[in-house]
């Protein structure tokens, strides 16, 4: 009896000689817990620039058609015939009404225009000067709608928007987004 109580003193010994020079509890603990918080980052950081990219994606979608549904109005409406013709000399005077938030999704997205490429910020907001500079001219007591213009201002008008016309195709094409992202 007394060899089979010394056998297990032996052995539960040695079990603690083995815990006492093998790993360490504290550093599996820290181990986990840095493979815990490097989880956590990367699923934030993962769930972060899918967001953005989302974001990204739908702005750009929302410009475009906003972009494209103006320039489906100019066309149809033929705003560019209308000042050619006082270009011309066949009119004195084009006045329009016009409402203030004419571009809700531009006016309300100006800030994130940097999600969008260099390429494509830079056409979307050329476009929406270009239409803003025309709808000063042809509201009341603008330019053209008063008929203080002249010849030439109805031309420059028409300039201005068939460019943004070519802007507004360009856009639509998807060019800008497929140039800016090389």
């Amino acid at each position: 009896m007394e060899q089979e109580v010394a056998v297990q003193l032996l052995a539960q010994m040695a079990e603690i000689q083995s815990s006492i020079n093998g790993p360490s509890t504290g550093w599996f603990t820290l181990a986990a817990a840095v493979i815990g918080f490097i989880a956590a980052m990367l699923s934030t950081v993962l769930v972060e620039y899918l967001r953005r990219k989302h974001e990204k994606k739908t702005l750009r979608a929302s410009l475009v058609a906003e972009v494209t549904g103006v320039a489906e109005i100019i066309r149809a409406r033929q705003y560019i015939d209308g000042l050619q013709a006082g270009a011309e000399g066949r009119l004195t005077e084009f006045p329009l009404n016009v409402p203030n938030d004419y571009f809700p999704v531009y006016k309300a997205n100006t800030a994130k225009l940097g999600l969008l490429t260099p390429q494509e910020a830079t056409l979307i907001v050329r476009f929406y000067n270009l239409i803003e500079s025309v709808i000063q001219d042809v509201i009341p007591g603008g330019m053209l709608s008063s008929g203080q213009a002249g010849q030439e201002g109805f031309k420059q008008d028409a300039e201005f928007l068939e460019r943004a016309l070519h802007i507004a195709d360009e856009l639509a094409s998807g060019r800008s987004a497929n140039q800016g992202a090389k």
